[in-house]
C-alpha cells in the first residue's frame, strides 16, 4: 500500500528560491566572463596598434639610411643641424596605417670609434624616428645614432 506523504508547508517554494540562487550566480559568472574577455580584447588591440607604431618608427629610421646612403640627404656637421622629414605609410588597399616623423640632428664632431684603423674625424648624428599608428593614437619613438668619416 502506498501512503501518500505530504510536503510539510514550510518547504512549498524551497525548489523555486534554489533555482532563482543558481540562476543569478550563473548569470553574475556570464556577466563577469564577458566584461573580462571584452577587457582582454582592447588590450590585444592595444598591443597591436603600439607593435605597429614600432614598425613605422623602424621603417622611417630605414628610409632615413636610405636616404644618407643614396645622397639624396646632405649631412652637415656644424652645431644645431638637423632636418625632418614625415611620410604617411598606407596599405596595398590605399587604407592608413599612419606616418613617422623623422629628425636627423648633427650632434658632435670628433674621433671615430675605438680600435678604427684610420686617424681621421667623424661627425656623429642621430636619427630619431616618431612611429604613430592611425587607431588608438598608438605612437612609439626610436633612435639611432651614427658616425660619417671626414678626410
Amino acid at each position: 500500500m502506498n501512503k501518500a506523504r505530504n510536503i510539510p508547508d514550510r518547504q512549498r517554494g524551497a525548489a523555486l528560491i534554489v533555482g532563482l540562487v543558481l540562476m543569478t550566480v550563473l548569470t553574475l559568472l556570464a556577466v563577469s566572463t564577458m566584461r573580462t574577455s571584452t577587457l582582454e580584447l582592447a588590450m590585444a588591440g592595444n598591443t597591436q596598434y603600439h607593435e605597429q607604431a614600432v614598425q613605422l618608427a623602424e621603417t622611417g629610421i630605414k628610409d632615413a639610411v636610405s636616404r644618407i646612403n643614396s645622397g639624396a640627404q646632405n649631412l652637415n656637421g656644424t652645431d644645431g643641424w638637423l632636418v625632418t622629414f614625415s611620410e604617411a605609410v598606407q596599405t596595398p588597399a590605399g587604407d592608413s596605417l599612419g606616418q613617422y616623423d623623422v629628425t636627423i640632428s648633427f650632434k658632435e664632431n670628433g674621433k671615430p670609434p675605438a680600435n678604427y684603423s684610420e686617424d681621421i674625424n667623424a661627425l656623429y648624428f642621430e636619427i630619431e624616428s616618431t612611429g604613430r599608428s592611425t587607431a588608438r593614437n598608438a605612437q612609439s619613438t626610436l633612435r639611432q645614432g651614427f658616425w660619417w668619416a671626414v678626410q
